[in-house]
């Protein structure tokens, strides 16, 4: 049987006061004057957070006695984005403010599109539909988007087809790390050992700090070497 454990008034203080910007003991603490133009000053106490396959995202307004929770098992909402946006939503609704229906996510059309013919034609249909449509669509998270569209069809085994989607995304983020993270990941699938490498120099250039970087180009090396 689980336990529950109550704060009392002196610790509720200490956990929900900002100590690092707007930032407390596990949540993003914002003050606003005026909320949504209710006349009310308010307190929003959020966080979001992420595993493979689940997104979750909590806001609450205490003064309202006002808890949001959303619970995500399509990914869409990866750590945030659409379902931070859905929460912005959900409270214009409770405080009467102008919302506006959600847009269709650019990435599941696009898929759609992919699997009905081919990821060429697919990459054609988002190339026309963000330089024409934009405004129809949801670009929220566009980079991550892509990478998780390639990683659907690794999951596949469409090793050629996650590839093309990832040169269009180093097209369209040139200056990303885990853009290039995720290419040089399919390449050493592939066994292209050189362009692999090339890729994950390219991740540390744009991010000293990437660990995974760095162990693949140590095993990389050692394949090349072995292989000379």
């Amino acid at each position: 049987m689980g336990r529950c454990f109550v704060l009392n008034e002196e610790n509720k203080k200490i956990y929900f006061t900002p100590n690092l910007g707007n930032y407390a003991y596990g949540l993003v603490v914002q003050k606003y004057q005026n909320f949504l133009g209710s006349g009310k000053d308010i307190t929003t106490m959020a966080h979001s957070g992420g595993i493979n396959g689940f997104s979750c995202n909590i806001a609450r307004i205490p003064e309202d006695k006002i808890y949001v929770i959303l619970l995500d098992n399509t990914r869409a909402g990866k750590r945030g984005g659409q379902l931070e946006a859905i929460i912005d939503d959900v409270f214009g609704v409770l405080y009467n403010a102008k919302t506006n229906l959600p847009k269709p996510l650019i990435i599941f059309e696009v898929y759609k599109k992919m699997k009905a013919e081919s990821v060429e034609k697919g990459i054609e249909y988002l190339k026309d539909l963000k330089k024409n449509k934009f405004d129809s669509y949801n670009f929220n998270g566009f980079e991550n988007e892509l990478n998780r569209l390639a990683y659907k069809f690794l999951g596949e085994g469409k090793t050629d087809d996650a590839l093309k989607i990832m040169d269009y995304a180093i097209s369209e983020f040139s200056n990303s790390s885990n853009i290039y993270d995720t290419r040089g990941e399919i390449y050493f699938m592939k066994k292209d050992y050189k362009a692999s490498k090339k890729d994950y120099q390219k991740t540390l250039e744009l991010n000293p700090n990437n660990d995974n970087a760095k162990e693949m180009l140590l095993k990389i090396n050692q394949l090349l070497s072995t292989k000379n």
